[in-house]
């Protein structure tokens, strides 16, 4: 796919697609805001688990218990700073597009692959934009099944 976002999507386009908007999400390393708990707490579990692997290491024997918590130390660490590089990478294989009919997500990772989901059947678009002139588009679609209006599992990408 080209680097372009309206090159890159034009030939998903439907007979009688009008494209009203193409775009890339936000590119290199995104904090989020709930990061602002999640970074310290997996910072927290990095020490713990480097910790408890060192103290492992050291100890003769059992080599299960040296393998579980070597694989939790991986994890851990993934979560606390490889989560970031992989986002990273996807936002930049990522490229949106809306149409008069249709919201479109396309990934150069697989070309053949394209989510997308028809305006005319969401209950709610939402529009956010930011100081920065970035700005977010939340699709609402009718919900499936509610429990008393409050669950809805009919919920839009963003």
């Amino acid at each position: 796919m080209p680097s372009d976002a309206y090159s890159a999507l034009t030939p998903h386009l439907h007979p009688g697609d009008r494209l009203l908007w193409a775009g890339r999400p936000k590119q290199g390393f995104a904090l989020r805001g709930w990061d602002i708990v999640y970074w310290p707490l997996s910072l927290l579990m990095v020490i713990a688990g480097t910790y408890i692997t060192v103290v492992e290491w050291r100890k003769p024997g059992d080599t299960g218990t040296l393998i579980f918590v070597l694989l939790w130390t991986a994890a851990v660490y993934y979560a606390a700073f490889g989560r970031f590089f992989v986002d990273r990478w996807q936002r930049s294989l990522t490229y949106y597009a809306v149409t008069d009919r249709r919201a479109i997500i396309a990934t150069r990772e697989s070309p053949d692959y394209i989510q997308s989901i028809n305006l005319s059947t969401l209950k709610k678009v939402t529009y956010s934009r930011r100081s920065d002139n970035t700005g977010t588009l939340e699709f609402d679609r009718p919900s499936v099944f509610t429990i008393q209006g409050r669950w809805d599992t009919g919920r839009g990408a963003t």
